[in-house]
């Protein structure tokens, strides 16, 4: 009986020890989530490997300061390309590329490539990097400071370019369709919103990588709420979703088509992944682009 009991003793305390090592090592996860979690978000690139130019489009590089930046040397790097006869242009869309990579970085510069496709449309276009990746100045990227980088870009279009506002429309890839969508919302003014490949939320993101693990709902800052925000545009808005996405599940592009009450539209890529929903879709992709933008 002294055996069995002093041989419970030990199992116990093994057992705490064990249970108090599991535990401290899950709370330090949970707050190296809740310090880092941009950082798991966020993937720059420094290397700025093309310009619109080695896709056949003209531009102009610009450098805006940050409106409500701390310091002055917070610029964003951003390619102007304008169409030659402005007084033909079909209007001018705002493309945010995603978190990954910067403008051009990307693998196969994807980004230029629907620069170069939206130039070929008609319109005029403009791109930008957020602070933290390629050329732009600045700190590393968060949630608020994207969407102050995409304000500043709209501001240079209305203000600097003289465009307005109801000629504007918003593309954003990934990442950059929560973006879009975000800065839609505190600009109904715009034409409309194309958001390709992008998340429900970061929430949802989470889930599907399984981070559910932690306590989301208290952990989570860097939210990028599309879903609720989405419900309350008024724009028309089109979603492109490639079929075989594998970063961000087709059902995040069918969740927030069916929470959009504006005038919306959507369209699956078959066989497409992430990225390359602007290469497989070939002509039906362009063809809905410019029967979306005509509308």
């Amino acid at each position: 009986m002294l055996h069995f009991t002093i041989f419970e003793s030990v199992f116990f305390k093994s057992f705490l020890i064990l249970g108090g090592g599991i535990a401290t090592v899950y709370i330090a996860a949970c707050l190296f989530y809740l310090w880092g979690q941009n950082r798991f978000i966020f993937k720059p690139k420094a290397d700025v490997v093309a310009t619109p130019e080695d896709f056949g489009v003209p531009y102009e590089e610009l450098w805006l300061p940050v409106s409500g930046a701390k310091t002055s040397r917070e610029k964003i790097h951003g390619w102007w390309c304008p169409q030659e006869n402005r007084e033909e242009e079909a209007g001018v869309v705002l493309y945010l590329h995603g978190s990954k990579g910067n403008m051009a970085a990307q693998e196969k510069s994807w980004n230029l490539d629907r620069v170069a496709k939206l130039y070929g449309l008609g319109f005029s276009v403009l791109t930008i990097d957020y602070r933290g990746y390629g050329r732009s100045e600045g700190p590393f990227p968060t949630e608020a400071r994207v969407y102050e980088d995409a304000e500043t870009a709209w501001s240079y279009l209305v203000r600097e370019q003289q465009v307005p506002p109801e000629k504007i429309l918003v593309y954003g890839h990934s990442l950059g369709g929560a973006i879009a969508i975000h800065l839609c919302q505190q600009h109904p003014e715009g034409a409309g919103l194309v958001v390709e490949s992008s998340l429900s939320g970061m929430k949802d993101a989470a889930k599907q990588r399984s981070y559910n693990i932690f306590p989301l709902d208290l952990l989570l800052h860097q939210e990028f709420d599309s879903l609720n925000k989405i419900k309350s545009l008024k724009m028309p808005v089109l979603f492109i979703h490639g079929t075989s996405d594998r970063s961000v599940p087709v059902e995040m592009s069918q969740k927030l088509f069916e929470a959009t009450s504006a005038p919306k539209k959507l369209v699956l890529i078959p066989d497409a992944g992430h990225d390359d929903a602007c290469k497989l879709g070939g002509d039906r992709f362009l063809a809905t682009l410019k029967e979306f933008f005509n509308n």
